[in-house]
C-alpha cells in the first residue's frame, strides 16, 4: 500500500520529561546567574500552569546553545526551530510564512511551537525576549556551518523547493545530509529574521484570556470525553486536552507513562498504530516511531487521517505530535500500466514516481510522475520528452530560459494536476497555454512578468485549480 506522508508536522507539540530545563534571570546582556526557573511552559506550551498567570519572558539561554533541530512547511514557508542550552533547555519557535497573503504578517517571530496557529504558539513578550532568539540562533548556527553550507545559503534559494529538487534531480551521493539540511532551514530562519526591524510583540490581555480558558478545562472530564468519543470524532476535544495533558505530564513525571497514558485515554488504536509506524518520526523525539508508542486516530475523512501519536523512549521521555497522512486507495490505475518505454523516458529525465495527494478531479490521490527541470535541464526537448509521459501528474520548472513558448509544448495534456514555476520568463501569454489543461488542480507561480488581472482570467477559466502566486 502506498503512503503519501505529508511533509508538515501538523500539530507539532512535544514534553520532554525527567529533566527540569532552567533558564538563567538576568538581564539580556549580561551572564549573571540568579534564580532559575523553567521554561516548559513558556516553550512547550506558550501558557503557564499557574492560575491567572502570564507566560514566563525567556531572559536568558545558557551557552553553548545547540541546533537540536529544524524543518519548513508546505504552507508557504514557516520554518521551526528547536534549540537547547547548556542546562538542556529547549525552545521551540518559528518564523511565520511569506510566500502568500495572510492575517498574519510575513517572517513573524511565534515562540513555543512549530506553527502560529498552534494554541501553544505566542509572540514575543518584549524586544528583549525577540533579540534573544535571534542572538541564540546566530549562536547555535555558527559552529555548524562549513564552506560549502555557508556558500549554499548566501545564494538565495529557497531550502524547501530546493530540497525537492535535489530529491528528484541530483544524484544521491551528492545532496545534502539530514544534518545540513536542519543547517539550512535554520540560517534561513535567521536571514529572514533579520529582515524584521522589529517583531510585533504578545498581546498580554489575549494571553490572559487564554489562560482563563485552558484553567476551565478538567483533565479527567475531558479524558473521558475523549475515551468517549468515536475514533474519527475527536479532534475538537484533542484541542482542548492537550495542554492541560501536557502540564500534568510534567507535574507528575510518572514512571510508567504507558500506563498513565492507556489509563487515561485509552489503550490506543491498532490500525493508527500501523499507520503511524510508517510515518517519520517526530524531531522532538530521540528514537523513531518504534517500540514503546501509542496512537489514537482523532480524524478520518475518506482516505486521509489524522493520528495522535505518543513516544515513550528508555528513559521514560514522553514526546507527542499529531501525524497526517493519505492512505491511497487501491484502484485501477493508468500509472500501473504505462510502457516500458515511458518509463525509460521517466528514467531519462529523471522523472519518479508519487502520490500526488488531492490530484484527481474527484479529490482523491493521483500517482504519476513527478518531474523538476531548472536552468540548462529547461529545453525544448525536454519537454518534449515531458509532454510524451502520459502520467505525467506533477511538473516544476525553474528559471530565467522557461518561457511562453515552452509551455506551449504541454497544451492539452491530459493527465498533469500540478504545476509549479519559479523566477521564470513567463507572461500572461504563457497563462493561456495553462487554461488547455483539463486536470490541472494545483499551480504556483513565484517571481513572473504576470498581471493580476492575468490571474484573475486563468481561475475563471479553470474554477478546478487552486493558483497561487507571488511576486518577487
Amino acid at each position: 500500500m502506498r503512503l503519501r506522508i505529508w511533509i508538515s508536522y501538523c500539530a507539532l507539540v512535544a514534553v520532554t520529561l525527567g529533566c527540569s530545563p532552567s533558564v538563567e534571570q538576568t538581564q539580556p546582556a549580561t551572564n549573571v546567574e540568579s534564580t532559575p526557573e523553567s521554561i516548559d511552559e513558556a516553550v512547550y506550551d506558550g501558557l503557564p500552569s499557574a492560575k491567572g498567570q502570564p507566560p514566563k519572558e525567556i531572559r536568558a539561554l545558557v551557552p553553548p546553545v545547540k541546533l537540536m533541530a529544524a524543518g519548513e512547511h508546505w504552507d508557504g514557508g514557516t520554518v521551526w526551530i528547536l534549540l537547547q542550552d547548556k542546562r538542556e533547555a529547549k525552545v521551540l519557535f518559528c518564523v511565520t510564512q511569506n510566500a502568500f497573503e495572510s492575517e498574519i504578517k510575513g517572517n513573524s517571530l511565534f515562540i513555543g511551537a512549530d506553527s502560529a496557529n498552534r494554541t501553544s504558539a505566542r509572540r514575543p513578550l518584549s524586544d528583549q525576549e525577540s533579540a534573544l532568539m535571534l542572538r541564540s540562533l546566530k549562536l547555535a548556527i555558527e559552529p555548524r556551518l562549513n564552506e560549502k553550507l555557508r556558500d549554499f545559503t548566501n545564494k538565495g534559494y529557497d531550502p524547501l523547493e530546493y530540497k525537492t529538487h535535489e530529491q528528484f534531480s541530483v544524484p544521491e551521493a551528492e545532496r545534502f545530509s539530514q544534518d545540513d539540511w536542519q543547517v539550512i532551514f535554520a540560517v534561513h530562519a535567521l536571514q529572514r529574521l533579520e529582515t524584521v526591524e522589529k517583531q510585533e510583540l504578545a498581546d498580554l490581555d489575549e494571553l490572559a484570556k487564554r489562560v482563563a480558558e485552558l484553567e476551565a478545562v478538567d483533565l479527567e472530564s475531558a479524558a473521558a470525553e475523549f475515551r468517549s468519543k468515536s475514533s474519527t470524532t475527536r479532534q475538537a476535544v484533542w484541542k482542548r486536552l492537550k495542554p492541560v495533558l501536557a502540564a500534568e505530564l510534567r507535574a507528575r513525571n510518572p514512571s510508567d507513562p504507558h500506563q498513565f497514558l492507556t489509563k487515561l485515554l485509552g489503550k490506543g488504536d491498532a490500525e493508527a498504530a500501523k499507520r503511524c509506524g510508517a510515518a517519520r518520526k517526530n524531531p522532538l523525539a530521540k528514537t523513531p516511531n518504534e517500540g514503546n508508542m501509542l496512537a489514537y486516530n482523532l480524524e478520518t475523512e475518506g482516505n486521509f487521517f489524522s493520528d495522535l501519536v505518543f513516544q515513550i523512549d528508555e528513559d521514560a521521555r514522553v514526546s507527542f505530535h499529531v501525524q497526517s497522512l493519505v492512505v491511497p486507495e487501491q484502484k485501477d490505475d493508468p500509472h500501473d500500466r504505462i510502457p516500458e518505454e515511458e518509463k525509460e523516458n521517466a528514467k531519462i529525465l529523471g522523472a519518479v514516481s508519487v502520490n500526488l495527494g488531492g490530484g484527481s478531479l474527484d479529490g482523491t490521490y493521483k500517482s504519476g510522475f513527478n518531474l523538476a527541470l531548472e536552468g540548462e535541464r529547461v529545453t525544448d526537448e525536454n519537454l518534449q520528452k515531458a509532454a510524451k509521459l502520459t502520467t505525467l501528474v506533477t511538473l516544476r520548472l525553474s528559471g530565467q530560459n522557461v518561457t511562453d513558448e515552452q509551455l506551449a509544448i504541454l497544451n492539452g495534456h491530459l493527465y498533469l494536476a500540478s504545476i509549479h514555476l519559479v523566477s521564470t520568463s513567463i507572461t500572461n501569454k504563457g497563462l493561456d497555454h495553462l487554461k488547455t489543461l483539463p486536470t490541472l488542480k494545483f499551480l504556483t507561480i513565484r517571481d513572473a512578468q504576470v498581471t493580476n488581472e492575468a490571474i484573475e482570467e486563468l481561475k475563471k477559466a479553470a474554477p478546478q485549480c487552486e493558483v497561487k502566486w507571488q511576486r518577487e
